[in-house]
Formats: C-alpha cells, structure tokens, sequence
C-alpha cells in the first residue's frame, strides 16, 4: 500500500507542481509585460475563476476519489459516480451567469468580456477537477499528469512567443482552451462509465454532498477573502503586490494540499479496514511527514522571499515584507491540510466544515476591521491569525473530540498495540 501512496502522491504532486507553476508563470507574464496594476486586475479575475470553479464543482473531486477507490470494481456504480458530475456540471450552468452579473456590478471598471472568460474558466475547471477526481479513485493520477502539461503548454507556449500580442483577456482564453481540451481527453478516458441515461436523474444526492461543498466554499474564503476585501481599501497596484505575494505563499503550500488530496483513497481504504495498516499510525506518520517539511518550506520562503518577489517585478520590494511574515505560517498550513484529509475520507466531514467555517469567519471578520484602519499589514495580520486558529481547531477536533466515536477510537488505537 505505501508504494502505491507513494506513487499516486508523485503524479499528484507533479501535477498540481504544473498547476501551480503555470499561475505562476501567467503572473510573471501579467506583471513583467502589462504591470503591476494589471497584475491587481489579474488577482480580481482569478477570485472570481476561483469563486466560480468552488461554486460549480460541489468539491466532487474529493467525493468521487473517495467512491471511486471503494467501488471501481462495480461498473454501474462508477457510472452513477460520473452521471453525478455531468449533474454538477449542468448545475453549475446556472450558478455561473448571476455570479458573472454580480461580479460585472461590483467591478465596473474592469472588462465584461474579461470577467466572462474569467467565470467560464471557473466552470471548466470544476468539471476537469472532478474528472480528477476520477482518475485519482481509480489510482491512474499519471493520466492526470500527463493530460494537464499538455493543457500547461497550450496556455504557457503562445505566451512566451507572442508576449507583446496578449492582454488579460487573451491570457484567460487562453486558460479556458486549455481547460477545454484537458476534459476532451478525461471524457473519452472515462468513457466505459459513461451510459445511456448515466445522468443523475434526482437531487437528493446534493444533500449527501453538502458538507463537502460548504467545506469547499468556505475553504475558498480561507485563500481568497482578503484579496477580495483588499480591493475595497487598496488601489489596483497594491492589490497587486499583496495578490503576488500571496499566491507565491499559497503555492509552497499547495504542497502539502497535493500530498494530503492523494492520500485520501488510502485513509478511506484504511477506515474501511480495506488496508492492512491501522488508521492511527498512518495519520501519525503523515502528520510528522508534513509538519517537518512545513517548516523546512517555511525557512527557505522566509530567506528567499525578496528574492522571489524580485524575479517577477525588482520594483515590488513590500512584497518581499508580506511573504516573509507568510511563511510563518507554512507549517502550520502543512499539518492543517493533512488533518483535513483524515476528516474528508472518514465520515466527519461535518466536523471539517465546521473547522474551516470558524477560520474562514475569523479572516474576514478580521480582515475587514484590520483592513479598514491599517490597510495590507492589517489584512496580513488576519491571515496570519486565521491560520493558527484554523490548524489549532483541526489538531482539536483529530486528536480530541472524534476519539469520543466508538468506531474511530478502534480505527486509532495506539501504535504499540498494533
């Protein structure tokens, strides 16, 4: 079983690398060659991508690597699996155009047409994340890896040709052509689960899901509620530097978001008695695993960060401040991503979105008093605040109140008796 982890948590890996390393890469663009205040309008954007994409997708991805890896010898529930997601997808037509008009209300000094392309790769993303989802249940996350390089080149390739022949708008076209083709090729993998009348034909399954979604809107707050409270206090070029920094911190923990989503069929697997490892000592492992590499990453970024900052705008110096205070928190991040994941493939998903509710309450909360007297240090002090309250909720709800269940107190019994 440690073996297959290992290399499901490699492709995983990669493949959320070349995720992270193509937003990247579009930012270097956005602020090398259109500036720092389009590089604020870029955050705006890429909030609203994201908002669409947490809205539309249900956070299936997580739900159907759960059932997947549990089912995916029975052919006709695999079926039902994916009729939910093209379900999803439907849904989430209807979500995106009051999003879009809301969106278009608020900022009216940016583009309609740039705000379009933004919310309609918000709803490719949520399908191609579900189609994932999929592929990671049924432990072909190399498929995924090699599917989103490609998607990754067809974005990054006519940007570094072509530079001065792309605005913002070109740039989430781009995305969402990208997007497109990476579920061509996941729709025809998943094709022997795709049947006649595979569509869900009734709703109630939302309400088994509704956990997950709520979890996953309010994990979105958690990433991307100060860069939206900002751009009410701060002009578009100071949105930019904060938006820059932040994503440079959120990018070294999306490692430990990676390695936490592929262990999910394996903690299902465990809680299900499917594996011969017990619960407790595989959660005791990857929380060590995570919380020193957490604190590894968060020394590099600490020392490297001005320098991180320089390579993508040398003019940008606060930014270099910003992600120094961030990486105080990247340990904690580390062993909250791997607590979540315990929770997610269990049956306490409740408890995570309760969990997440609480911080992601506590960072807009203080993201708008800290906002409105100190401006960005303000909205820094709030993240780094939400934070530790988030990881603090999530070692507590583990490690003291799911104990109380009859059947997690077995599935965490201690080592030595193992």
């Amino acid at each position: 079983m440690l073996r297959r982890l290992f290399n499901t948590s490699v492709y995983i890996s990669l493949s959320r690398a070349m995720t992270t390393g193509t937003n990247l890469a579009v930012m270097f663009f956005v602020s090398r060659f259109l500036g720092a205040e389009k590089l604020g309008a870029y955050g705006i954007c890429f909030a609203l991508m994201y908002l669409v994409y947490t809205l539309t997708s249900f956070n299936l991805e997580v739900v159907l690597g759960k059932e997947a890896a549990v089912c995916r010898e029975d052919p006709q529930r695999m079926s039902d699996l994916y009729g939910n997601a093209v379900t999803a997808f439907l849904a989430g037509l209807l979500i995106t155009l009051p999003v879009w008009g809301i969106a278009q209300w608020i900022y009216a000094d940016l583009s309609p047409q740039l705000l379009a392309l933004a919310a309609l790769c918000g709803l490719l993303l949520g399908l191609d994340m579900n189609l994932n989802g999929f592929l990671l249940g049924l432990e072909r996350a190399g498929v995924e890896t090699a599917v989103n390089l490609g998607s990754s080149l067809l974005l990054l390739f006519p940007l570094a040709i072509w530079p001065d022949h792309f605005g913002l708008t070109g740039v989430f076209a781009l995305r969402a052509a990208g997007s497109a083709l990476g579920i061509a090729v996941k729709a025809v993998i998943m094709r022997p689960f795709r049947r006649k009348g595979s569509i869900a034909s009734r709703l109630d399954w939302f309400r088994d899901i509704r956990y997950y979604w709520l979890d996953h809107i309010a994990g979105y707050f958690l990433r991307q509620a100060d860069i939206l409270l900002l751009s009410f206090f701060v002009g578009l070029e100071e949105l930019g530097v904060y938006f820059l920094a932040l994503r440079i911190y959120l990018a070294v923990g999306i490692l430990a978001e990676v390695g936490a989503r592929a262990t999910v069929p394996f903690f299902s697997r465990t809680f299900h008695g499917m594996e011969s490892i017990a619960m407790g000592k595989l959660l005791r492992r990857m929380l060590l695993i995570f919380s020193a590499c957490g604190v590894l990453l968060g020394f590099i970024l600490a020392t490297c960060g001005g320098w991180l900052i320089s390579l993508f705008r040398p003019a940008l110096d606060s930014g270099g401040v910003w992600l120094r205070w961030l990486a105080l928190a990247v340990p904690l991040r580390m062993g909250k991503f791997i607590l979540s994941a315990f929770m997610s493939s269990s049956r306490y998903q409740k408890q995570q979105f309760l969990v997440h509710l609480f911080s992601a309450g506590t960072l807009v909360l203080l993201t708008i008093i800290l906002g409105v007297f100190f401006s960005t240090p303000g909205v820094l002090a709030a993240r780094l605040a939400s934070e530790a309250w988030g990881f603090v909720l999530a070692t507590a709800v583990v490690f003291w109140r799911l104990p109380e269940s009859r059947e997690l107190r077995h599935n965490l019994r201690n080592v030595s008796g193992e």
